[in-house]
């Protein structure tokens, strides 16, 4: 077995900055042949990587799912918010009351989780406590935990008013995200935090008496002539048709989705209100009812009832009243006829709220692109230029460049690729909509390699490598490691990578962040590990060229393993390795 096929060498294969084997010319062509077969080999370990973002994805799903009562407060927490608190009473969607000396009611405690499940930050979600009053508005909010890394958390946990802005938002009606002030140098986390207590306050729980959808059924009673090319919207509380070139045509409305809790003679009753395309009403009929028969029926009897409310808009609706409308009810059944002209008033009027709440659901949904994610962009395509120009060997521009990488992509932006972020997203979905540069260098990472055969992001990108690029051959006398050392050295970032990822698949709780420097370029933010191995694996790159990325990047070994090269279709250990990760992934999905 020669050196090139051993596993020291498979695990310890890395592409350094200082070198490029994509730009030496090949002592032995590539036929078309072995071209194609080189591509497979690297689609298949895409797709190996891919697969195992699945199993980790599903896992940490899996993971949650095997908590259900997370949202359950407890003593201990409720007195973490107040701590007069002496009990905690009536699990509910709406929360649990919280309650003192003399059974004093002191407010309702919910979670964000579930509800922010979903929500991620710079690497996972963060699950919150809220106290809110009796008027349903916040007094305070802690930090239960977290799954962002904890630097990043422990400077929201030092930031009074970063707590303090979320004080007087009310269930119902969340301020939108881009109010947010967002704790420097953790915005991510900050962002992540305030959409999961949006999302949370702003959630509608529907109705347990009125629970179905509208139907499609109703949708063509409503416009009987309604094409087939029209374009629905269904929703659990609305339907908006529009026609094939979008125009709105009207609305459906149920109003069990607002308001179930207006009695008539022995129960509520649902309506359906239909809009035309200026939110006027059209029609209301009954949908469903918990009232008696036969005062339901007198009620579709009698459609003259309805009449005052007909052809008027929804908001002038909500501004109304029965007296002012002069609303009489049906004869023999009026209790059940005035509780459902209330329902409708009552519905329209919850109706204008709800529209501001999906606009702050979109306003929630949509990518927040920022100066220094549009400047993360720009920095791969820069990247790109000096990888396939004359610039790569030019040695003044390639020196600046390194310059603006450690100043302005490394210390000002922080968007570095790293293990936290790779295994973080890969358990939790990537946070393209808060990170949206971040997201889109990560992905160049993975991509260019795999279609250039140059590892770009190591090369001609990352911060820590233009620093060590920056001191080498700073020193007047090399130092050079003993070549058996400098062989068992290579193994470390193989198996740096191995052991994160295992960790993760075991759902065991490991800093990342510790065992790798990039996070020291977040400097304000910084842990004290990774501080000492950024200035220790630089002042080594002094003696040791490009010592880090020789013997320390897990992330560069990463990204060298999907690397396009000539040798890329002969099987080993390390390919081995990663299908074992693979399917234990994915044993337990």
């Amino acid at each position: 077995m020669t050196e090139s096929d051993s596993p020291l060498h498979i695990l310890s294969q890395t592409n350094s900055p200082d070198t490029d084997e994509s730009a030496r010319p090949s002592s032995s062509p590539q036929g078309p042949v072995s071209h194609w077969k080189n591509r497979t080999a690297v689609g298949i370990r895409i797709l190996l990587l891919m697969l195992m973002v699945v199993g980790i994805r599903a896992r940490e799903t899996a993971d949650l799912a095997s908590q259900p009562d997370r949202h359950i407060v407890t003593l201990q927490q409720a007195q973490m918010l107040n701590p007069e608190a002496v009990q905690v009473q009536q699990d509910s969607k709406a929360g649990q009351e919280v309650r003192g000396p003399q059974n004093r009611l002191l407010g309702t405690a919910a979670t964000t989780i579930p509800k922010a499940n979903g929500v991620i930050g710079y690497r996972g979600a963060s699950h919150c406590l809220l106290l809110l009053n009796q008027q349903n508005l916040i007094v305070r909010v802690a930090l239960l935990s977290s799954k962002d890394t904890a630097e990043h958390v422990d400077l929201i946990q030092q930031s009074e008013t970063f707590w303090k802005q979320f004080e007087g938002w009310k269930q119902g009606s969340p301020k939108s995200l881009p109010e947010v002030d967002a704790v420097s140098g953790a915005t991510l986390t900050s962002l992540a935090i305030a959409e999961g207590i949006a999302l949370r306050l702003g959630q509608q729980p529907g109705s347990l008496k009125f629970p179905d959808a509208i139907r499609s059924q109703e949708v063509s009673a409503a416009w009987p002539d309604l094409p087939a090319t029209a374009l629905i919207s269904d929703r659990s509380s609305h339907v908006v048709v529009h026609d094939q070139r979008g125009s709105k045509i009207g609305t459906l409305i149920r109003t069990g989705r607002f308001t179930d809790s207006i009695l008539g003679y022995q129960g509520p009753t649902e309506l359906l209100i239909q809009l035309n395309s200026h939110d006027e009403i059209q029609s209301i009929t009954k949908r469903s009812t918990w009232d008696n028969e036969p005062y339901c029926s007198y009620l579709d009897d009698e459609p003259w009832f309805w009449d005052p409310f007909l052809n008027s808009p929804l908001a002038e609706t909500a501004k109304s009243s029965l007296e002012e409308l002069g609303i009489e009810g049906v004869s023999g059944a009026t209790m059940t006829s005035m509780a459902a002209a209330e329902t409708l008033i009552t519905a329209a009027q919850q109706w204008n709220p709800f529209q501001q709440q999906q606009q702050v659901v979109k306003e929630r949904d949509r990518i927040h692109w920022t100066a220094n994610d549009i400047g993360s962009v720009a920095v791969v395509l820069l990247g790109c230029l000096f990888a396939f120009t004359r610039l790569r060997s030019s040695k003044k521009p390639h020196r600046l460049w390194n310059l603006v990488l450690v100043i302005y992509f490394g210390l000002l932006t922080g968007n570095l690729v790293s293990l936290v972020i790779i295994l973080g997203w890969s358990a939790s979905g990537i946070a393209y909509q808060l990170a949206p540069g971040l997201s889109v260098v990560v992905i160049a990472s993975f991509l260019l390699p795999a279609l250039t055969k140059r590892n770009i992001y190591c090369s001609h990108i990352c911060p820590h490598g233009a620093a060590q690029q920056l001191l080498r051959n700073r020193m007047p006398k090399k130092f050079r490691l003993p070549k058996p050392l400098m062989r068992w050295l290579t193994w470390i970032p193989g198996a740096l990578l191995i052991l994160a990822t295992v960790t993760v698949l075991l759902s065991r709780t490991i800093d990342l962040a510790a065992i790798e420097p990039f996070n020291a370029y977040i400097w304000y933010a910084s842990g004290t590990s990774s501080i000492v191995l950024a200035v220790t694996s630089l002042l080594w790159s002094t003696f040791e060229p490009m010592a880090w990325c020789r013997y320390g990047c897990a992330t560069g070994r990463l990204l060298d393993y999907v690397r396009l090269s000539a040798s890329s279709a002969k099987p080993s250990w390390f390919d081995a390795i990663i299908l074992s990760l693979t399917i234990s992934s994915l044993l337990k999905i």
